[in-house]
């Protein structure tokens, strides 16, 4: 689990990208890029699913498949890359090719990952866009929408998707199930974990316990 999270930081590999997160899942993975910051908080301040007993063990599964291969947070307040361009080597071989634009206060960043590889058998290639801002009262720092493919020990998946950093530093991601968005934050591995997840019935915080466990929120509690 986070093989590639637990190497790669962006301490090191991208700094350029300021502040931004990477991840990857599975083949049948669902998202898209999207255009714009608002682009990107609409999809988790508006879910469109529901979260009852039906859906969470799902939504469970498409979180930790984004999170297996994610490349975490490190510096999150470095605005001046994100009016620069240049190029950051990676841990164990490839680069990250970052240009932006922007001010102190806000900018968008546009990056490549070429064959970036954390060790020397995990490694990811394709594009992103990351949106930072640093405005009093902004709920997010940090916004990125992916599209790449990681290869780790020989196994090759691609994904899509979306996910934000909130003022208190958590990362939220929008996961997809069924067609229907969710808003997703907290930890996950092997059908275990916790998470809080919002839909567009409210907000539950879920407790996992080898594929099956219990919810509190909005409308009250269920297992599943």
């Amino acid at each position: 689990m986070n093989r590639m999270g637990r190497t790669l930081g962006l301490g090191g590999a991208l700094v350029a990208l300021a502040g931004a997160f990477a991840g990857c899942g599975g083949d049948d993975d669902k998202g898209s890029r999207g255009g714009s910051l608002a682009s990107i908080t609409d999809a988790i301040e508006a879910p469109t699913g529901t979260v009852d007993e039906t859906t969470v063990g799902d939504v469970g599964v498409e979180f930790e498949k984004v999170t297996q291969a994610q490349i975490p947070q490190g510096v999150r307040r470095d605005a001046q890359t994100a009016q620069s361009t240049g190029t950051v080597s990676c841990p164990a071989g490839g680069t990250v090719n970052a240009s932006g634009s922007g001010n102190e206060s806000s900018g968008h960043s546009t990056a490549s990952y070429n064959n970036c590889c954390a060790t020397a058998n995990c490694c990811l290639d394709g594009e992103a866009d990351i949106y930072f801002s640093t405005e009093q009262g902004a709920a997010y720092t940090y916004c990125g929408s992916y599209d790449v493919t990681y290869t780790c020990e020989g196994t090759t998946t691609a994904v899509s998707y979306e996910g934000c950093l909130n003022s208190s530093g958590e990362l939220v991601y929008a996961i997809e199930v069924d067609g229907d968005t969710y808003a997703v934050s907290g930890s996950y591995s092997n059908g275990s974990g916790t998470l809080e997840i919002t839909g567009e019935n409210g907000t539950w915080t879920c407790t996992y316990s080898n594929n099956s466990g219990s919810c509190t929120g909005t409308g009250g509690n269920f297992t599943f």
